[in-house]
């Protein structure tokens, strides 16, 4: 059973988060993690970890849903990329010979991210795209375990 971004009781437990979080005092540094809501109560999440000033890895963690029971298509996406004015940009030609591009814009409580190629450009399953904007929901987070 899923959650209906039109629920009457959905919208009300997602205002109460998003008042709870406006109230945040986030610090100025992107690291931390961002969700984005996917559907079916599941979440789609950026995590963003600082390696140096203005180099900072990331991980993107995303999933479509098809009409079936489960997802329908995946996509994890990880780089190290360089951070300038709040802003970082991944690059990629390794799926396809088009381009990847997902760009990212740091806010103190969010996230907006444009993806720039389709999704099999980017190595994503089916429908997958890390476009969007993604809620701060914490200021220190980790990717999962793989190498860097």
């Amino acid at each position: 059973m899923g959650c209906d971004k039109k629920d009457r009781a959905a919208q009300f437990n997602f205002n109460n988060i998003e008042r709870a979080l406006d109230e945040r005092l986030w610090p100025r540094t992107p690291a931390g993690e961002y969700v984005q809501y996917a559907g079916r109560g599941t979440w789609e999440s950026v995590i963003v970890e600082t390696v140096e000033a203005n180099r900072i890895f990331f991980c993107f963690s995303g999933l479509w849903w098809g009409l079936g029971e489960g997802p329908s298509g995946f996509g994890e996406l990880r780089s190290t990329v360089s951070l300038h004015d709040d802003q970082a940009e991944y690059v990629s030609r390794e799926f396809t010979n088009k381009k990847c591009i997902v760009s990212m814009h740091y806010y103190p409580d969010k996230l907006e991210v444009k993806q720039t190629g389709s999704a099999s450009d980017c190595g994503f399953g089916h429908n997958v795209t890390a476009d969007g904007t993604f809620q701060r929901i914490r200021s220190s987070a980790k990717c999962w375990p793989e190498q860097k």
